[in-house]
């Protein structure tokens, strides 16, 4: 063979070698780009016509109930404490003792029962003060923390009143709220109507979009107790001071408020 051919015939089985490749090249692309077309749900019309549809491919329908109990406080939660500084602990432990003892005799002449009473924490810290450029010592600060369960409302203002008088200013009021016993009962109930609500928004949604509704696929819950509370403090003891003047309170009502998500299979 002539080298002029030899040339002519490697030129020919390079072109071939070559469109082979880029052939095979083209057929893996092409295989990819449709591939991503069928994984991917947004490309698909069927899908972008029917929002509901999961991406298992099952139609669902997501509707929100909401049940609502109001209930009716049966007690009061009175959190308070005595707070006592002086040069030496013995005497500030001394002042805090005196004023917590006039304070559990005065609960007592109201009918508060002792196991009404709990002692939520007792310090002693130290008082200092910055004095040419280093901290002193000035005293010491005892508080004693209790709380105190209140079950008749009639004598709760005039015992606070009569608080402020028995502590005087070693008194601190901090915190008071109504409250009622057998909450977790009450939201169970509150957990049931919301899931009847639900339901009966499910059945109406489905006549009207001329669907059936399946099974329940999930359900998920939340919500909670919203509980009124009265904040008390300077204000509160303040009005304690006015001759004839009871400090104004008032349990209202709690409303427990629950909340269900539910989603069903539609046909």
């Amino acid at each position: 063979m002539s080298p002029w051919n030899s040339k002519n015939a490697n030129r020919i089985h390079w072109q071939s070698n070559t469109k082979a490749l880029l052939l095979s090249i083209l057929a893996v692309i092409t295989f990819t780009i449709l591939a991503s077309c069928s994984d991917n749900p947004s490309l698909n019309s069927a899908e972008l016509n029917n929002p509901t549809q999961s991406d298992s491919g099952i139609r669902t329908l997501a509707v929100t109930g909401v049940g609502e109990i109001e209930i009716t406080p049966n007690h009061a939660i009175l959190s308070l404490s005595t707070s006592c500084t002086a040069k030496t602990s013995s005497i500030a432990r001394e002042e805090c003792a005196v004023s917590m003892t006039a304070i559990f005799d005065e609960l007592a002449r109201r009918g508060t029962p002792p196991k009404n009473i709990k002692t939520t924490g007792f310090r002693i810290s130290e008082k200092t003060a910055w004095k040419d450029g280093r901290s002193e010592r000035i005293g010491f600060e005892i508080s004693n923390s209790i709380s105190v369960r209140l079950d008749d409302f009639s004598i709760i203002s005039e015992l606070l009143d009569s608080l402020v008088k028995v502590a005087g200013d070693t008194l601190r009021i901090n915190g008071f709220r109504y409250d009622a016993d057998g909450q977790d009962e009450q939201a169970l109930t509150a957990y049931t109507k919301a899931v009847e609500e639900a339901k009966t928004k499910a059945e109406s949604l489905s006549r009207s979009a001329g669907v059936d509704l399946g099974d329940i696929l999930t359900i998920n819950t939340g919500g909670q107790a919203v509980t009124p509370s009265l904040r008390t403090g300077v204000a509160m003891m303040e009005a304690g001071d006015m001759v004839g003047t009871e400090t104004p309170l008032t349990p209202g009502v709690q409303t427990i408020s629950k909340t269900v998500v539910i989603v069903w299979e539609i046909e």
